[in-house]
Formats: C-alpha cells, structure tokens, sequence
C-alpha cells in the first residue's frame, strides 16, 4: 500500500496564521476591557449637559421672575398715577363750574379806594414800607439804611428825597389828619454820639424830630397835625442778636391818624 502523507502547512503560513490568531485574541481581550469606560465616559458627558442645562434654566427662571416683579411695580405705579389723574380732573372740573351750578352768589369786588392808591404810590418810594395797623392807621416805616449812618442824626441824601415825596402826599391827599413820628433804635447804646445822646431815649427821639423838621421843610404838612416821640430799643419788630435784626429795628415810622 501506498503510506498517506500528513497535510500540514507551509512553515510561512503557519506564522502568519499564528500571528492572525494572536491580533483576533488581543482584539477580543481590548475591546472588553475599554467597552465599560467608554459607557461611563458617555454618562458621565451627558450628566454634565444635563447639569448645564439646569443651570440655564434656573437662570431664566430668576430673569422671568425679576421682570415679573418690576412689571408689578410698574403696574401698581401707572395705577396710582391713573388715580392722581383722575382726582386733578375732578377738581378742573369743579372749579370750572359756574356759580349758578354751584348754587352760589358772586363777590362783587369793591373798587379801590382813594386811601388805597395812596398806598400804592407811598410803596412805590425806594426803603419806605408800608403797611395798616389794627386801628387801620397807616404805617409807613422808614430803615435806617436810607436815613441814618450808625449813631449819627444827619439824615442821607436818598432819606431826604424819601421823605419829601412822602411829604407831598402827606398834604396832598391826607391834610388834616393826625401825624405821629416814632423814633426806634436796637439794644446797641449810642457811642460815637454818647455826648449829646446819652441812651437810645434820647437818639431814637432826636430821630424823629429830625424826620419831622424834613417834613415842616417841604412845605405843605400842618405843622399843627404833627407830633414826633422815641421808643428807644423798648418796641423792636425782630430780634437784636443778629445783624440783619437789629438792621430792621433801627427805624423810624410816620403814622397817619383819622385818615
């Protein structure tokens, strides 16, 4: 009988199919080693989105309620000026309504009278004011500013002008009626004239009686209607402890009487 020869393979094949079966084990043994840490490599990356996108959402979830609550406050704001609107047009319209509406009579104003617009031109004069007493006696006051230097008794140039136009509506408009000259000082004694005025008695009085020889000077004032007296500091109309105060009590003022 013939022997039967073993088929083996070529000595090259053989490596080659050694090497080939050793790739496929590694590749086998690879892949089931790195499969798990990819799945938890892919989780772990889609946490992390989920967590980004929470953080977006509580983000505009704190912008929507922001807005929301300066929306409220707006609204509550245009409600309350919608109200503030309303109560001014109620009140247009109630003063636009006509005294028969109202069920009213209308003042009829009086005309100003003679001893008004006297008034009106005695106000006119630069640093004279003027004003009514509570027996309705007219009150003009004349500040030292216009009249007097400290502690002197030589009335200014611009005193002696105010007191000639108050002089000419003096006899022009209230001949026959009573004139007082009062004379007043601040609590400072006099100094620079202490020999002639001891106190402010004496000055405020000197005062007066030189604004009256102005007013005999002019010409048209009774000299039998006037009568001039000092107060000292004893009536001041503001405090002495300010410069501007004692500035207002240093005065003198013309009264008019049964007017």
């Amino acid at each position: 009988m013939t022997s039967r020869k073993s088929l083996s393979p070529p000595p090259g094949l053989r490596l080659s199919l050694t090497l080939l079966t050793g790739l496929l084990l590694a590749s086998t043994v690879g892949c089931g080693l790195t499969s798990p840490q990819r799945e938890v490599d892919y989780y772990k990356q889609q946490l992390q989105l989920s967590e980004d996108r929470g953080r977006r959402m509580e983000l505009e979830l704190a912008d929507l309620e922001r807005r929301s609550q300066q929306w409220s406050i707006e609204n509550a704001s245009a409600r309350e000026e919608l109200a503030a609107m309303r109560r001014e047009l109620a009140n247009l319209e109630a003063e636009a309504a006509t005294p028969e509406d109202l069920g009213e009579t209308v003042a009829i104003v009086p005309a100003a009278t003679p001893d008004d617009l006297d008034l009106l031109e005695l106000a006119e004069i630069d640093g004279v004011e003027v004003s009514r007493g509570v027996d309705d006696e007219i009150r003009l006051t004349l500040q030292d500013q216009i009249l007097f230097p400290a502690g002197s008794v030589k009335i200014r140039k611009d005193g002696e002008q105010a007191i000639l136009r108050i002089a000419e509506t003096l006899g022009t408009r209230f001949g026959g009626c009573e004139i007082r000259i009062e004379g007043h000082t601040d609590s400072t004694p006099p100094r620079r004239v202490r020999d002639r005025y001891p106190t402010n008695w004496e000055l405020s009085t000197a005062r007066a009686c030189v604004v009256l020889r102005e007013l005999l000077d002019s010409g048209v004032v009774d000299p039998t209607s006037v009568v001039a007296t000092g107060y000292g500091d004893q009536r001041p109309i503001d405090t002495n402890e300010t410069k501007e105060g004692r500035s207002r009590n240093r005065r003198v003022e013309v009264i008019v009487l049964d007017h």
